[in-house]
């Protein structure tokens, strides 16, 4: 798949989804935000390290030092 059938994929899902969204209620959507909250805590660790190797092969591949600043995921972002 290209990078425009995958990109139109992922717009034609995230439309599919906000339309099942809309019609939950928004204790129940307010409870699914705390529990992925709760998961991006838990797994911070694992987070960090793999953005870690993320921002190494970004600068690996020459990218700017501003475009690695936008990529990295700091322990206050998750919190």
């Amino acid at each position: 798949m290209d990078v425009q059938s995958t990109i139109k994929k992922i717009a034609e899902d995230a439309l599919t989804a906000s339309r099942r969204l809309s019609h939950i209620s928004a204790n129940t959507k307010n409870a699914g935000l705390l529990r992925m909250a709760d998961e991006l805590i838990l797994h911070r660790d694992f987070i960090l390290s793999e953005n870690s190797r993320d921002l190494t092969g970004a600068r690996e591949k020459g990218l700017s030092a501003a475009m690695v600043d936008r990529l990295t995921v700091k322990d206050a972002t998750i919190e």
